[in-house]
């Protein structure tokens, strides 16, 4: 069956589905369109720094994304998604481990492995029996930092989508077909943008501002394998950041948006891949975020600090053979629930201790609170409730959003009014999730040290922005 095709019926599913344009977690749904598949393949893919609203599917005006546009016909997508950090280690770590940064404690460019007691994704399903590999992009996702537990092959290296994703075949031609978990992790979205100019589609050809040619010349010193020049090029990129106009900022986004289509051309090479392998057809496969990236919505770029377009991202979950109509779900989800959702799919218990939740059944609360970090340093504690939002940073007074009024967050409330009637419970409940994480983390243990980091992943992270 070719994945471009959905299914038109769901008598191979043995299931009955009412396709809502947008879900009501209010309405219930006639029946479970997601009976739990023990012994299904597991792919699960993190595209580092993809922020929801660039994808067509959540509604963006550019064709960044047909690849996810088609897969989404077919899939669960999930409209509000919170990351639980602006920051690419504990963001993937809570992925993993179904809990909160405060709890599992690993922070980027920190060689702390994970707290021993907490056991991530891999290393249940490898308990499992099965076969767990992952591919991942370096930078903050090593074994340094833990990731490579539960993972009977962990290939770690910062490299172009499409040389991984040969890495990738070639695990997979000489996989057995056996239950296996698959992760892919890709940082080809991240700064520096570099779109390749077949997938350079949305800068403006006339544009001869600061920008003008870098991701060219970059692109070719990194094909030469000048990874230790990585740090001086991104330099060289963000040179003049400062200064740069609205019309810089255009072009940055029109890289970054090329670097998207770039991504999800290597998407539609791995689902083709899988539809060959003949996994297709009995594998979960999931597709989401670390964090997004800011384009001086707030005064800064890249991802220093939790404002929405930092901590929204997309969330995608194709079945095994997909759903004959694409579902839309708009109630609250976190990062957290990633794991125990995909416990859930393979028809296995639930992890003890877990602050996320399975996503199904589909009979999530139509209300929830939401927890994230972040910022240079964890100094950010976001709360979300409601379609309010709570932003308390380390020794400075918070800051308080109504984001159904207010999306773009450009009014703090309290601004208006210091103790509006929204502050004291959020704060409570970030003072309840504070001394919840504590608890938890002293029964799961503190991190242990891990190996130092090398002088080339320390100019990897340099280069990326994470050690300056």
């Amino acid at each position: 069956m070719a994945w471009r095709n959905p299914l038109t019926t769901l008598a191979v599913l043995g299931l009955t589905l009412v396709a809502l344009p947008a879900c009501d977690p209010a309405r219930p749904l006639a029946a479970d369109p997601l009976a739990a598949r023990p012994g299904a393949h597991l792919v699960l893919v993190s595209v580092d720094t993809l922020r929801a609203d660039h994808l067509g599917c959540y509604g963006y005006e550019r064709d960044t994304s047909p690849t996810l546009d088609r897969l989404a016909q077919q899939a669960l997508l999930f409209e509000d998604v919170t990351a639980t950090s602006s920051s690419t280690a504990p963001s993937h770590m809570s992925m993993f481990s179904g809990v909160l940064p405060r709890v599992h404690g690993i922070k980027n460019a920190v060689t702390h492995n994970q707290a021993p007691r907490v056991r991530l994704l891999a290393e249940i399903l490898r308990e499992q029996g099965y076969r767990t590999a992952a591919f991942a992009d370096g930078g903050l996702v090593t074994a340094a930092a833990g990731f490579d537990r539960g993972f009977a092959q962990f290939d770690s290296r910062y490299e172009f989508f499409d040389d991984k994703l040969d890495r990738v075949q070639a695990w997979l031609d000489a996989a057995p077909d056996e239950p296996s978990f698959l992760f892919v992790h890709t940082y080809g979205v991240h700064a520096p943008y570099i779109p390749t100019r077949a997938h350079d589609l949305f800068t403006d050809a006339q544009y001869s501002g600061r920008l003008a040619g870098r991701e060219y010349v970059l692109e070719t010193r990194l094909r030469e394998g000048r990874f230790k020049s990585l740090a001086r090029l991104m330099d060289a990129f963000w040179e003049g950041r400062s200064r740069l106009d609205q019309a810089d900022i255009q072009q940055l986004v029109g890289l970054y948006d090329g670097a998207i289509h770039r991504v999800d051309a290597g998407l539609g090479r791995l689902i083709e891949m899988l539809e060959r392998k003949g996994w297709l057809d009995d594998a979960w496969l999931v597709i989401t975020s670390d964090h997004g990236e800011a384009f001086r919505e707030h005064g800064t770029f890249e991802h220093r600090r939790v404002m929405q377009e930092e901590l929204a991202v997309p969330l995608l979950v194709r079945p095994p053979g997909g759903l004959p109509e694409g579902l839309r779900l708009s109630w609250p989800v976190t990062q957290l629930d990633l794991t125990p959702t995909c416990l859930a799919a393979l028809g296995l218990p639930p992890e003890p201790g877990l602050q996320g939740r399975a996503l199904w059944p589909l009979d999530a609360p139509t209300q929830r609170t939401r927890y994230a970090s972040g910022g240079d340093g964890m100094v950010f504690d976001v709360v979300l409730e409601q379609g309010k939002k709570f932003i308390l940073r380390r020794g400075e007074p918070g800051a308080l959003y109504d984001l159904t009024a207010d999306p773009g967050e450009q009014t703090d409330l309290l601004s208006v009014d210091p103790a509006p009637p929204w502050r004291a419970l959020l704060e409570r409940r970030l003072a309840g999730a504070i001394e919840a994480s504590a608890a938890l983390r002293v029964h799961f243990g503190d991190p242990q040290q891990g190996d130092a980091i090398s002088d080339e992943q320390r100019s990897i992270l340099e280069a990326l922005g994470y050690l300056r």
